[in-house]
Order: C-alpha cells, then sequence, then structure tokens
C-alpha cells in the first residue's frame, strides 16, 4: 500500500463490496467513521437499507441474518445526531426482524427523549401518544425479559408529560402523572412540583397563608431526596419570610 494507507478500512471496504457481504460487514465499515465523522458512519448504515428497501428483487442481505444489527446502527446513530423520529423508526424495523432487550432499551430511550421535546413545545396530546407507546414497550418488554423492567425507568416518561401539563398551567391534568411518577420511586424529583402546586392552591393571602405554604414545603422536603430537599427547604425559608417568620427559617 501507499503510504498513509489504511490497511484496516481497505479491508473492510473491500468485505462490504464482496458478492458474500453480510450486514454485519456494512455496520463495523460504519463503525470504522463513528468517532471522527458520525454523520458518514450513519450515511453508510443507512444507504444499505435504502438500497434493499428500493430493490425490485431483495438480494436477502438486509432481510437475512443479521439485517437488525444493520437497521439498529442506523438507528443508534440517527438518535445521537438528534433525529429521535428516525431514529424511533429505525428501531422499530431492527425490533420487528430481532427482537433484543437492548434495542427495546435504545427505544424506550428515543421515545422519552421524543416525549420530552414534545411537551417542552407543548404538544401535549402527541406527548401523551408517545407515554403510551413507551407503556407498550414496557409491557412487551416485561413479557420477554421478566427478570427485571428495562430502563430508562417508566417513571421518567411519565414525569415528562406531567411537568408539561405542569408547565402550561394544566394542573388538574398534570397532578395525577406526577403523583403517579413520584410513586414509582424513579421521579423523586416529581415531588417538588406536587409541592409547589399545592402551594399554588391554598386559599387565602398575608402572614397565614405563608405560614402554610411554608408548612407545605417543610412536609414534602422530610420525604424527598437531598437535592430536591434543598430546593424545597429554600422555598420554605422564603415563605417565612413573607410571613415574618425569618427567625424560624433555620429550625
Amino acid at each position: 500500500g501507499q503510504p498513509g494507507d489504511d490497511g484496516i478500512l481497505r479491508e473492510r471496504l473491500a468485505r462490504v463490496v464482496a458478492p458474500s457481504a453480510r450486514p454485519e460487514d456494512t455496520v463495523v465499515l460504519a463503525s470504522h467513521f463513528e468517532r471522527e465523522d458520525p454523520e458518514l458512519a450513519e450515511r453508510i448504515c443507512a444507504v444499505a437499507t435504502w438500497r434493499e428497501a428500493a430493490s425490485p428483487r431483495p438480494t436477502g442481505r438486509v432481510q437475512g441474518a443479521g439485517a437488525a444489527e444493520l437497521w439498529a446502527c442506523a438507528a443508534r446513530l440517527a438518535g445521537q445526531r438528534g433525529d429521535q423520529p428516525l431514529a424511533i423508526e429505525r428501531y422499530a424495523r431492527a425490533l420487528a426482524m430481532e427482537p433484543r432487550r437492548e434495542w427495546i432499551e435504545d427505544l424506550a430511550g428515543r421515545r422519552l427523549l421524543h416525549l420530552g421535546d414534545l411537551a417542552s413545545h407543548e404538544k401535549l396530546a402527541e406527548a401523551s401518544g408517545e407515554l403510551r407507546r413507551i407503556e407498550e414497550l414496557h409491557a412487551e418488554a416485561a413479557r420477554r425479559w421478566p427478570q427485571g423492567p428495562i430502563l430508562p425507568p417508566l417513571g421518567r416518561a411519565v414525569l415528562a408529560l406531567g411537568r408539561g401539563f405542569y408547565t402550561i398551567g394544566e394542573l388538574d391534568r398534570a397532578k395525577p402523572l406526577l403523583e403517579r411518577a413520584l410513586a414509582t420511586g424513579d421521579a423523586p424529583d416529581a415531588i417538588e412540583m406536587l409541592a409547589a402546586m399545592g402551594a399554588s392552591q391554598l386559599p387565602g393571602e398575608g402572614a397565614e397563608r405563608a405560614s402554610r405554604v411554608a408548612a407545605i414545603y417543610a412536609e414534602a422536603a422530610a420525604k424527598a431526596p437531598a437535592a430536591s430537599a434543598a430546593k424545597l427547604l429554600r422555598r420554605r425559608a422564603e415563605a417565612l419570610a413573607r410571613a415574618g417568620r425569618t427567625g424560624d427559617a433555620t429550625d
């Protein structure tokens, strides 16, 4: 070879174009570029799947053994690029060919990111549909792999939707979601929103109301993990200050 030639790359290219090429060979070639040029790596996987889909006489390379690896590769790289809908579509194809726990976890994670994006843009009807699909993934995984739940935890998806409703002020819809998320044990920060919601709905005004707000935050802080407790205690101190009870804030 010439100076600067990459013998490993040439070998991987030769395998991809050989008549005996397998989908796994394309995945290996894509991995060669993944760190330095992830977009090229994604195109390598994606083009192989598009070529097969467009062929009037499928060669069987993308539909036979190892085909799911190719779709999962294209899915993972699309997700890393931030295109969650495309990643979701590709993971669904991979899982239809070969169910794997690691891929269903990746798909659940991509759906969670997509849910969060929808909720942050106030597309809560679509986000609610995404939560249902995440629930279906968890149910399917529980049937296939009963040894334990998949990640990310379902509670994080419930929390993301609850936060979306909370942010736009639809508290009646937010509250049951936040309570459900908190009950899972996987979303302890839901208690911060629940406490703020309870405080905001207290009637009255002035020092008496501020004291009751402080009590809500104190009760929530006693149940919260350290990070959330610190935030809740700061809110308690602010409420006590409004009540004229600054001396009680350090109790």
